[in-house]
């Protein structure tokens, strides 16, 4: 069921985010590592979606971006997949 789904995955979510900083308390001996979070883009697409969803909530100075995707365009499909049926 997609609600289980949607649950184990937030507690994977937030074991990942406490394994990020506790890393960062010692950035010396975790710098390999970090960098290769980094360079991985590891929570790009959480990243993305945060950012798609507050754009979609949130105050905007004019009109919102159109509900569906403009063919060819990668970030207009991405944010049609994180926004598509969110509710506010």
């Amino acid at each position: 069921m997609v609600q289980e789904f949607i649950k184990a995955r937030i507690i994977e979510l937030e074991e990942g985010a406490r394994i990020l900083r506790e890393q960062l308390k010692t950035p010396a001996q975790s710098r390999l590592w970090l960098r290769s979070m980094k360079n991985n883009n590891i929570g790009g697409d959480v990243s993305h979606m945060v950012g798609d969803v507050h754009h979609f909530a949130g105050p905007t100075t004019g009109t919102r971006r159109t509900t569906w995707a403009k063919p060819g365009n990668k970030g207009s499909a991405r944010y049609t997949k994180n926004t598509m049926g969110y509710q506010t």
